[in-house]
């Protein structure tokens, strides 16, 4: 596992250290935000010879199921040398790891803290115990009896030096080789994808050998190892160059007065659950917006895990003080608990305001919001089915472009329209779409392609079932409205009232049609009309009974939840209205007539920010 890095710690630290132990001020608390790693060596042997604080932790208390509480006792310092604690966190660490464990955020010794009393003995006896705990501690205790830089000899120099001349040396060789991988990948794909000096590339190799000396003593003389494989180098170069980055987006957040960021969901390759998490800032002035990283949150996206993920991960940052917008997609936390985080930065960061960011398509946000319902969870798996059906091949496409001519949007070069837009496309295009897969089922010509005949009676047998059709309609009916204010919502031009007057009108609709009693009733007809549903046309096997008072639940539990999603993602919209102020069009208007409204709601969302000004 590569070692984890830390922000370099400021020139500053040896005389705030100084300053701490004087002041007797909390030292744990100060190690967690500049890790032991980023000092120097005076800095660590400074921070080794002071003794391990044994705080006494008054309010470390836990209160059991009966009501007796349980008190940290200072008896643990003496049976665990190790043990430490942080009145600041008011929580215990180990001293070692949390000098030199390379876990970062998850290690819970080393950075979270432990706080259960109730399990304390048997977690202190597995931590000492543990792999983690003793690699440390033997590295703490070895710490500073090496032969350091301070006495290295003449001859170690000269070791030192040659070292860096080899490196040097290699590190041209290497140039050269991966000039020959850009050449190779730019002519014929390479025969093997890992190593990368194959046969091809030897021939390239050996003409550039009259050239270049350098070749010709390493790679023809066997110098070179023979297991140069390009993944290797990538993720070498990757991970140099993400370290360069990330320092100098450190560096910036750290010099910018305020920051937000915005969290998206996604996966890699493996499956794995990872957030995308992206900073915006000023730099002298200029709006910036920098991707920062990839984490996996695989174990858990709650409100308190993703809080907690949060907090510890970006504390150098400042982020009580700093930190004035948070966004999430639908993806990046477990449904419905995009309130419970809401809740939690408003107490721990008053100045953060949850906000929808344009990049969000709010019909996705919905429909990932309904997922929590198993019926919608069907629905939508089966609605992606049909959509998966002909992006499978070119000529699923060609086919359906030829029976069912409107549904390929023109000059789109015949793709299957966007995610967003699958329950209006199936729902207009429904008769057509079940023409084409019926023209499948019985046409001879795709009699040999039994994957594509089973998956076309799949399909057909969806489109015509009455509980489908009835939620595509229920959901158009919400996507269309959710569609138009998502265009007013992203476009520049349209004013805060504007989108605020469309956001309410959204909710508006949404309980219309939950309090009008017969509205679902209505849709319900309607799709067995639409369906020709009769009892004389039910065929075996198929199940076509509509449990009206089952679906009727289905339909306003989603209405529910689509409320919640939008009252909750759109409830600061009001305290954005300060933005028009931005807006230079009007700076001439404003010289006669001054917005004060907008500075009224700027000044009450960041009180202490505007009155220092």
């Amino acid at each position: 596992m590569a070692a984890t890095t830390y922000p370099p710690c400021p020139a500053i630290v040896f005389r705030n250290i100084t300053e701490i132990v004087e002041q007797n001020e909390d030292i744990v608390n100060f190690l967690l935000t500049y890790h032991f790693d980023s000092f120097s060596n005076n800095d660590k042997h400074f921070v080794k010879s002071l003794s391990r604080p044994t705080p006494r932790l008054k309010r470390l208390i836990n209160t059991s199921s009966r009501g007796s509480n349980r008190l940290f006792s200072t008896a643990w310092y003496e049976r665990y040398f190790w043990l430490t604690g942080s009145e600041t966190r008011n929580k215990l660490f180990c001293w070692p790891c949390l000098l030199y464990s390379e876990e970062a955020h998850n290690s819970v010794w080393g950075r979270l803290g432990y706080d259960n009393m109730k399990e304390l003995s048997r977690a202190l006896q597995k931590h000492a115990n543990s792999k983690d705990h003793l690699s440390c501690e033997l590295r703490f205790k070895i710490f500073g009896k090496q032969n350091i830089p301070n006495g290295i000899n003449s001859k170690y120099n000269v070791s030192i030096k040659k070292h860096n001349e080899k490196v040097s040396h290699n590190r041209a060789i290497l140039k050269r080789l991966v000039d020959v991988v850009i050449f190779s990948g730019s002519q014929e794909p390479i025969t093997d994808s890992r190593n990368f000096i194959d046969e091809g590339n030897k021939g390239l190799l050996k003409i550039l050998e009259k050239y270049e000396p350098k070749l010709k003593e390493n790679f023809f003389k066997g110098l070179l190892p023979v297991d140069c494989y390009l993944e290797d180098i990538e993720d070498e170069l990757i991970a140099s160059v993400c370290h360069v980055v990330r320092s100098h987006i450190e560096a910036e957040i750290l010099k910018s007065e305020f920051f937000s960021w915005q969290l998206d969901g996604s996966t890699n390759k493996s499956g794995s659950s990872l957030l995308s998490v992206i900073f915006r800032y000023c730099v002298d002035g200029v709006p910036v917006e920098r991707f920062f990283e990839f984490l996996e949150v695989t174990a858990g996206r709650d409100a308190n895990e993703m809080f907690q993920l949060l907090t510890v991960r970006n504390q150098k940052f400042n982020i009580p003080g700093k930190l004035i917008g948070h966004t999430y997609d639908g993806a990046s936390m477990k449904r419905g608990q995009m309130h419970g985080l809401q809740m939690k930065f408003k107490t721990y960061a008053p100045m953060a305001l949850l906000t929808h960011s344009h990049a969000h398509n709010l019909n996705l946000i919905l429909q990932d919001a309904c997922m929590q319902i198993k019926e919608c969870r069907i629905f939508f798996a089966n609605l992606n089915g049909v959509s998966d059906f002909f992006v499978k091949s070119r000529k699923r496409i060609d086919l359906l472009d030829s029976l069912c001519p409107g549904i390929l949007p023109s000059g789109s070069g015949k793709s299957w329209p966007p995610k967003s837009e699958a329950v209006s496309t199936i729902l207009k295009h429904r008769k057509g779409l079940v023409s084409v897969f019926e023209h499948i089922i019985e046409s001879d010509e795709f009699y040999a392609d039994r994957e594509m005949v089973q998956e076309a009676i799949i399909c057909r047998k969806q489109l015509t079932d009455v509980n489908f059709v009835l939620l595509l309609r229920i959901f158009e009916l919400i996507f269309s409205q959710a569609d138009t204010v998502n265009i007013v919502i992203q476009n520049r031009k349209s004013s805060f009232l504007f989108s605020e007057s469309s956001i309410l009108q959204l909710i508006s609709s949404l309980k219309s049609y939950m309090s009008y009693k017969h509205y679902f009733k209505k849709t319900a007809e309607e799709t067995m009309k639409d369906l020709d549903y009769t009892q004389k046309e039910l065929k075996p096997g198929y199940d076509h009974v509509v449990e009206m008072t089952d679906c009727s639940r289905i339909f306003n539990s989603i209405m529910n939840l689509c409320l919640h999603q939008i009252k909750t993602r759109f409830s600061n919209v009001h305290n954005l209205v300060f933005f028009e102020l931005l807006n230079r069009d009007d700076f001439i208007d404003y010289q006669s007539t001054f917005p004060k409204k907008q500075l009224e709601v700027l000044i009450k969302a960041f009180p202490h920010t505007v009155e220092n000004r």
